[in-house]
Protein backbone atom coordinates (compact mmCIF):
# COMPACT_ATOMS: atom_id res chain seq x y z
CA UNK A 1 0.00 0.00 0.00
CA UNK A 2 1.37 3.57 -1.04
CA UNK A 3 0.39 6.78 0.59
CA UNK A 4 -2.10 7.40 -2.43
CA UNK A 5 -3.81 4.01 -1.71
CA UNK A 6 -3.74 5.10 2.35
CA UNK A 7 -5.56 8.74 1.92
CA UNK A 8 -8.01 5.93 -0.39
CA UNK A 9 -8.63 4.06 2.55
CA UNK A 10 -8.94 6.43 5.18
CA UNK A 11 -11.31 8.32 3.30
CA UNK A 12 -13.50 5.19 2.97
CA UNK A 13 -13.02 4.18 6.26
CA UNK A 14 -13.31 7.70 8.12
CA UNK A 15 -13.68 6.05 11.43
CA UNK A 16 -10.60 5.15 13.43
CA UNK A 17 -9.57 4.23 16.93
CA UNK A 18 -7.29 6.94 18.63
CA UNK A 19 -5.24 6.28 20.83
CA UNK A 20 -3.12 8.43 23.21
CA UNK A 21 -0.73 8.27 26.57
CA UNK A 22 -0.23 10.71 29.56
CA UNK A 23 1.82 9.68 32.47
CA UNK A 24 1.81 6.26 30.93
CA UNK A 25 -2.22 5.67 30.97
CA UNK A 26 -3.47 4.80 28.08
CA UNK A 27 -6.83 5.90 26.43
CA UNK A 28 -8.34 5.17 22.90
CA UNK A 29 -11.91 6.10 21.63
CA UNK A 30 -13.28 6.29 18.60
CA UNK A 31 -13.26 9.24 16.19
CA UNK A 32 -14.07 10.00 12.51
CA UNK A 33 -11.50 11.95 9.84
CA UNK A 34 -12.54 15.27 9.11
CA UNK A 35 -10.74 15.50 5.82
CA UNK A 36 -8.02 12.93 4.34
CA UNK A 37 -6.78 15.08 1.21
CA UNK A 38 -4.24 17.96 0.23
CA UNK A 39 -4.89 19.14 4.17
CA UNK A 40 -3.34 15.98 5.07
CA UNK A 41 -5.53 13.93 7.85
CA UNK A 42 -7.67 16.07 9.87
CA UNK A 43 -9.53 15.33 12.81
CA UNK A 44 -11.31 17.25 15.73
CA UNK A 45 -12.20 17.19 19.04
CA UNK A 46 -14.08 19.85 21.60
CA UNK A 47 -11.23 22.09 23.38
CA UNK A 48 -13.03 20.98 26.35
CA UNK A 49 -12.74 17.13 26.00
CA UNK A 50 -10.20 15.30 27.79
CA UNK A 51 -8.61 14.24 24.65
CA UNK A 52 -8.28 17.47 23.54
CA UNK A 53 -6.06 18.06 26.75
CA UNK A 54 -4.41 14.21 25.94
CA UNK A 55 -3.05 15.37 22.70
CA UNK A 56 -1.87 18.95 23.86
CA UNK A 57 -0.16 17.03 26.60
CA UNK A 58 1.33 14.48 24.51
CA UNK A 59 0.80 14.79 20.96
CA UNK A 60 1.95 11.29 19.91
CA UNK A 61 -0.69 9.30 18.45
CA UNK A 62 -1.30 6.01 17.19
CA UNK A 63 -4.33 5.96 14.99
CA UNK A 64 -6.37 2.51 14.06
CA UNK A 65 -8.12 2.47 10.74
CA UNK A 66 -10.39 -1.24 9.97
CA UNK A 67 -12.00 -2.37 7.06
CA UNK A 68 -14.04 -5.57 7.36
CA UNK A 69 -14.75 -6.08 3.73
CA UNK A 70 -11.22 -5.80 3.03
CA UNK A 71 -10.31 -7.68 6.60
CA UNK A 72 -7.26 -5.02 6.26
CA UNK A 73 -6.20 -2.95 9.38
CA UNK A 74 -4.31 0.39 8.81
CA UNK A 75 -2.31 1.31 11.69
CA UNK A 76 -0.67 5.24 11.55
CA UNK A 77 2.07 6.42 14.12
CA UNK A 78 2.05 10.00 14.23
CA UNK A 79 2.52 13.25 16.48
CA UNK A 80 -1.14 15.31 16.22
CA UNK A 81 -0.42 19.01 15.51
CA UNK A 82 -3.15 21.79 16.16
CA UNK A 83 -4.17 23.50 13.16
CA UNK A 84 -5.68 27.10 13.95
CA UNK A 85 -7.67 27.71 10.44
CA UNK A 86 -11.11 29.38 10.71
CA UNK A 87 -11.58 28.30 6.89
CA UNK A 88 -10.79 24.50 7.67
CA UNK A 89 -13.48 24.60 11.09
CA UNK A 90 -15.83 26.29 8.78
CA UNK A 91 -15.11 23.71 5.80
CA UNK A 92 -15.46 20.95 8.95
CA UNK A 93 -19.02 22.08 10.38
CA UNK A 94 -20.10 22.45 6.58
CA UNK A 95 -19.30 18.59 6.25
CA UNK A 96 -20.62 17.76 9.89
CA UNK A 97 -23.93 19.37 10.72
CA UNK A 98 -24.65 17.94 13.59
CA UNK A 99 -21.91 20.31 15.05
CA UNK A 100 -23.85 23.45 13.74
CA UNK A 101 -25.75 24.01 16.93
CA UNK A 102 -22.52 23.96 18.93
CA UNK A 103 -20.93 25.95 17.33
CA UNK A 104 -23.74 29.18 16.95
CA UNK A 105 -24.22 28.44 20.98
CA UNK A 106 -20.35 28.68 21.17
CA UNK A 107 -18.36 29.98 18.59
CA UNK A 108 -15.18 27.73 16.15
CA UNK A 109 -12.83 28.41 18.85
CA UNK A 110 -14.52 25.57 21.28
CA UNK A 111 -13.68 23.72 18.10
CA UNK A 112 -9.92 22.13 17.81
CA UNK A 113 -9.18 20.76 14.53
CA UNK A 114 -5.24 18.55 14.13
CA UNK A 115 -3.70 16.88 11.41
CA UNK A 116 -0.93 14.68 11.65
CA UNK A 117 3.09 15.04 10.65
CA UNK A 118 5.81 12.43 11.34
CA UNK A 119 3.63 9.74 10.34
CA UNK A 120 4.12 5.76 9.90
CA UNK A 121 1.62 3.53 8.30
CA UNK A 122 1.16 0.04 8.86
CA UNK A 123 -1.43 -2.73 7.37
CA UNK A 124 -2.70 -5.88 8.55
CA UNK A 125 -4.84 -8.73 7.10
CA UNK A 126 -4.89 -12.56 8.50
CA UNK A 127 -3.15 -13.48 5.40
CA UNK A 128 0.20 -11.11 5.91
CA UNK A 129 -0.04 -12.06 9.90
CA UNK A 130 3.41 -14.27 9.68
CA UNK A 131 5.09 -11.64 6.87
CA UNK A 132 7.50 -9.06 8.41
CA UNK A 133 5.48 -5.81 8.85
CA UNK A 134 6.32 -3.15 6.35
CA UNK A 135 6.46 0.64 7.17
CA UNK A 136 5.12 3.32 5.14
CA UNK A 137 6.33 6.84 5.08
CA UNK A 138 3.63 9.37 5.26
CA UNK A 139 5.67 12.20 4.06
CA UNK A 140 3.49 14.73 2.45
CA UNK A 141 1.30 14.80 5.91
Amino acid sequence: MDQVEIMEFVNKNPLFTLGTCVDNVPHVRIMAVAFADSRGIVFSTGRDKDVCRQLRTNPRIEMCFYSPQDELQLRIAATAVEIDDIRLKQDLVEKFDFLRPWIDAQGYDVLITFTIKDATATTWTMADDEKPKEYISLTSL
